[in-house]
């Protein structure tokens, strides 16, 4: 499989594409959903309502957070996940035009 030819796209496309990407499993449109409803969620908390691994979620997470659609505050032990909503406006605007 061939690389993909970035330069071809606009900066606005790729990070398009990256949302839209990180967005793609179920489990992460989960999390998305129970960020919008608490806006300040432990990670710890995320387990017994996917029923994954700690493992997996700590994965999913991850992918939001490379695509720059949740944050994380850190504390002792735990840290707490907010979604950066304006972030996910541009996917909304691209999906209204």
């Amino acid at each position: 499989m061939g690389a993909t030819k970035t330069e071809h796209y606009t900066k606005e496309t790729i990070q398009l594409a990256k949302l839209a990407n990180a967005l793609g499993h179920p489990a992460r449109i989960t999390i998305i959903k129970i960020l919008k409803e608490n806006p300040y969620f432990r990670n710890v908390e995320f387990q017994p309502i996917l029923k994954l691994s700690q493992t997996a979620v700590h994965s999913h997470l991850l992918k939001l957070k490379t695509a720059n659609i949740i944050e994380f505050n850190y504390f002792p032990h735990e840290y707490h996940v907010n979604l950066i909503t304006e972030n996910l406006d541009e996917l909304n605007y691209f999906i209204r035009d």
